[in-house]
């Protein structure tokens, strides 16, 4: 196992997809702030973000359904690694934090752990160890699978 941040998207262990049209061949790189790589194949992109707002939420989600969806013209070069997102607190409203947590709209994110209640900015509240201990879990199940 390795671990690595990869945000140049041109390592070539991050090639997940090529596409080819006429005579013209390119591969599609993608990038991750921890990505665990067996034998340095991705098995687990984690994005880390301070907070999740709308605009984040919608830009996993869309990275998240163009790294697994079968795309038509294109190759998959290796299975598609499983993504999480870790961050620090929800900053959506009530009905879009209900969409990903209660009806599925996650794309293809495994999981969201959001680790403190509240705002951002407001420090008062501490991480859940709960949900630090799902997330050393989450990340051990996918060590030893």
């Amino acid at each position: 196992w390795t671990v690595d941040k990869i945000t140049n998207h041109a390592d070539p262990r991050m090639a997940l997809r090529s596409i080819t049209w006429g005579d013209r061949t390119e591969t599609i790189h993608y990038g991750g702030d921890c990505v665990l790589f067996r034998n340095d194949v991705p098995e687990l992109i984690v994005e880390c973000k301070a907070y999740i707002d709308t605009v984040r939420l919608k830009e996993l989600i869309g990275e998240s359904w163009a790294i697994h969806q079968d795309l038509p013209g294109t190759r998959r070069l290796v299975p598609p690694p499983r993504m999480c997102v870790f961050a620090g607190v929800w900053e959506v409203k009530e009905s879009w934090k209900r969409l990903v947590e209660h009806h599925g709209m996650r794309g293809y994110v495994d999981e969201f752990f959001v680790v403190r209640e509240g705002k951002r900015k407001d420090r008062t509240q501490t991480p859940r160890v709960s949900v630090l201990r799902r997330f050393t879990d989450y990340i051990r199940a996918t060590v030893n699978a």
